[in-house]
Formats: structure tokens, sequence, C-alpha cells
């Protein structure tokens, strides 16, 4: 089974309610493989690229997404829009 098709099916059975040991059961895999599958993903969905420069950063659980990596992009980004 490929990682990609391993990891949506860990997915799956997650949203259903399942927890980290029954899923390992259900997929015949370790509870790690589980936990480092549902860890990376939730990473990627916190990982963002900065609107202004581009940069690779990372947002806080439960905060609101970063769209710039600091304060001089955001206003390098504000300046530089035009009004409508």
């Amino acid at each position: 089974m490929k990682k990609s098709e391993q990891t949506n099916k860990i997915l799956a059975l997650r949203n259903n309610g399942y927890g980290y040991k029954r899923i390992a059961k259900e997929l015949d895999v370790s509870v790690g493989t589980v936990r480092y599958a549902l860890t990376k993903v939730e990473e990627d969905a916190l990982s963002g690229l900065c609107k202004t420069c581009g940069k690779k950063m990372m947002s806080i659980k439960g905060k609101k997404k970063k769209v710039f990596c600091s304060d001089k992009c955001r206003y390098k980004w504000w300046n530089n829009k035009k009004p409508n």
C-alpha cells in the first residue's frame, strides 16, 4: 500500500472517531505509524508561504493562520496594494 493511500485511510478512520490503537489494528500497522501520519498531516495544514516573499512558515495550532512572515513583509504588502 502506498503511503498516500495509507494516510488517507488513517485520516478517514480518524474522522470516523477511531483511536490510534483501533486504526493501527484495522490497517495492521504500528501505533507509531498512525501517530506519525496524523502529526505530519497536521503540520502540513499549519505550514504556509509568506504572501510577500514566499518564505515557508509555520502557524500555531488553535491560532489564526499566518499570512506574512514578519511585520516588514506585512507593511511592504499593504503599502504596495493599490486602492480600488
